[in-house]
């Protein structure tokens, strides 16, 4: 996923099938193989403390079925404890959705976000 930001940037998008072989069907009622996403954003902001953290990333989510338990910072460790904050995109204003990251997450970390369908690129770009 690292190498996917190096070169493609942020947001960005890998698809593949998924790991467990699940199968969705098509409209003849034949199997296929399920395909999932990836979708990887940049925090572009931290805000507040505590329970009124809030972060926000370059990418648009609300239309990728995210799975927001499964979401990890990637390309640095941290040791640190994980904290609620709430995860604010271009398309989702207020106090955006409540996901788990950890407590030392700062502007230009990347988070990975797991997708229950296969997300365009062009559905996750800002504007």
């Amino acid at each position: 996923m690292l190498r996917l930001v190096e070169l493609c940037g942020t947001p960005c998008v890998h698809t593949a099938t998924a790991p467990d072989a699940a199968e969705a069907t098509d409209h003849d009622g034949a199997a296929r193989p399920l395909d999932v996403s990836v979708v990887v954003v940049r925090v572009t902001s931290v805000r507040g403390r505590g329970a009124e953290r809030v972060v926000e990333v370059d990418g648009r989510l609300d239309g990728c079925d995210a799975c927001w338990f499964e979401l990890r910072m990637i390309g640095r460790a941290s040791t640190v404890p994980a904290i609620a904050v709430g995860l604010l995109t271009p398309s989702e204003p207020g106090a955006g959705t409540q996901v788990s990251l950890p407590a030392d997450i700062a502007v230009g970390d990347l988070v990975a976000v797991p997708c229950g369908h296969v997300s365009a690129l062009r559905d996750i770009r800002r504007g």
